[in-house]
């Protein structure tokens, strides 16, 4: 849809798509405005793919109507050079997976606000250089993969202590830490 500038949710009360459970915005170069609100029984997976360089700016209208947006997956979004503070209004993202976008340098240090998120996926960000240091207070996080991050020159030393996370509730449970094709680590 490469015309697409706004999703505006119709006049009236209520949900406009009160079951919606998965949103994927595909080759959407124009978009910048996305006002659905979403049921709170839901949870919600957005996947933005291919170059929505307007979505990912600080352009976008929307990102405080995706509270309850549970997983993101960011794919081929070439001109993406860091994350849009607006993300930082997804307070219930449990996952977030960033694919192929090889013109980001880095991670933000707000990244460590999202309490809920257990999996960071980095696949195949040819120019990521570092990760935040505050990731490490992530209590919830048990999933870290680079995959194929050639310009990553080194990890954190609290890496290394993360073989078990104890979560407030008791539970420990094992660390899935993956790293693999990052030519530059020693």
């Amino acid at each position: 849809m490469p015309m697409l500038e706004r999703w505006l949710k119709p006049k009236g009360e209520g949900d406009m798509f009160p079951r919606l459970r998965r949103l994927m915005l595909i080759q959407c170069p124009k978009f910048k405005e996305l006002h659905v609100r979403l049921s709170s029984r839901w949870r919600l997976t957005l996947s933005v793919w291919l170059n929505n360089d307007k979505l990912l700016s600080s352009e976008f209208v929307g990102w405080q109507n995706l509270e309850r947006v549970r997983w993101l997956e960011i794919s081929g979004c070439e001109e993406l050079r860091c994350l849009p503070p607006g993300l930082k209004h997804l307070e219930h993202l449990r996952r977030l997976k960033i694919v192929r976008c090889n013109n980001l340098t880095s991670l933000p240090d707000w990244l460590a606000q999202l309490k809920y998120l257990g999996d960071l996926i980095l696949r195949d960000c040819a120019m990521l250089r570092c990760l935040p240091p505050g990731l490490k207070h992530l209590e919830r996080l048990r999933r870290l993969e680079i995959i194929r991050c050639n310009s990553l020159i080194s990890l954190p030393d609290w890496l290394a202590q993360l073989t078990i996370l104890d979560l407030s509730e008791g539970h420990r449970i094992p660390l899935r830490l993956i790293v693999r094709d990052c030519a530059l680590l020693a």
